[in-house]
């Protein structure tokens, strides 16, 4: 990497404040991880919302379809269902609409 003596010539006072540029980058990049975090937080809720409105619709025959694809007792699907709606409510809403369809 070469130098540039043009710039190195010009004060320092003249160059611009680089502290200043990289506290800014860095706040927008705190903002835009801030906006992510919660733009997963509602889609999170709203998965969850999803899920449980999909597990409460479940007929008996589904029950039992879902009881015998995962050798479960029929009692322990729902609940099965609900636990796992708390830890990744997408998979559990992308399973049950592939059932329904």
């Amino acid at each position: 990497m070469s130098i540039d003596h043009g710039v190195l010539n010009v004060p320092l006072h003249k160059r611009g404040n680089i502290d200043a540029e990289i506290d800014r980058h860095m706040a927008q990049q705190r903002r835009e991880q801030r906006d992510a975090a919660k733009a997963r937080a509602a889609q999170w809720k709203a998965d969850k919302a999803r899920a449980l409105v999909l597990i409460d619709g479940l007929s008996d025959e589904q029950i039992t379809a879902l009881a015998g694809r995962a050798r479960v007792q029929k009692r322990s699907v729902r609940k099965n269902l609900r636990d796992n709606a708390g830890l990744c409510p997408a998979r559990v809403v992308k399973m049950l609409e592939g059932l329904a369809a």
